[in-house]
């Protein structure tokens, strides 16, 4: 009995990351059939939303990223360099903050350093570094 509570367990756990996985991947580069067919429709929404042209939808999009944890740097740091709005700029990177990859949102926010949001990516490393972990 145990044994089979271990092995449905394990299964759950890997079935969600993989599912998540392929989400995002879905989601990433546009596959709206793929990311509508394998989750509820709040992938669907922010597929819809942040390939969309309309700069306050894609800013809603963002915020759905935020909504369901689906925060990945790489993801963002190509959007960054894509968006010609500043808000949505500015999204982004209050968006990154909240990773847990707290060593390459620091390093992207050297690389940016100089730009017009010194005073945001300031404030975003100093809420980064309060969580105290160790970041080489």
């Amino acid at each position: 009995m145990m044994i089979l509570i271990a092995i449905s367990s394990a299964g759950l756990l890997i079935g969600r990351f993989a599912t998540s996985s392929v989400l995002f991947k879905a989601i990433e580069e546009g596959y709206l059939s793929t990311a509508f067919r394998l989750k509820d429709s709040i992938y669907f929404e922010m597929n819809y939303f942040l390939n969309n042209e309309d700069e306050l939808k894609r800013l809603t999009g963002y915020y759905l990223l935020h909504d369901v944890k689906f925060i990945d740097i790489d993801f963002l740091t190509k959007r960054y360099y894509e968006e010609k709005n500043i808000v949505n700029q500015r999204t982004i990177l209050w968006l990154m903050s909240f990773s847990h990859e707290k060593a390459k949102v620091l390093k992207f926010y050297r690389i940016i350093e100089k730009s017009s949001f010194k005073k945001e990516i300031d404030l975003y490393k100093k809420r980064i570094k309060r969580i105290k972990l160790k970041i080489k």
